[in-house]
């Protein structure tokens, strides 16, 4: 039960990452990404939920 609920909370701060990262990248692009925030949204949260996978399968020794 404790491993649901911290993976819950590691995708509420994936999503925040995976965001900033987003805005970040808009914010240095200099102009609005249109329909390409999304997939730079979802390919960013995407790797950093099977790294967080990863981490946690091995810290929990699973």
């Amino acid at each position: 039960m404790m491993e649901i609920l911290l993976f819950g909370l590691v995708v509420v701060v994936v999503y925040f990452i995976s965001h900033h990262a987003v805005m970040a990248i808009e914010r240095r692009h200099g102009k609005p990404l249109g329909g390409w925030r999304s997939a730079w949204f979802f390919l960013i949260f995407l790797g950093l939920v099977i790294a967080a996978q990863l981490i946690m399968r091995a810290l929990t020794g699973g």
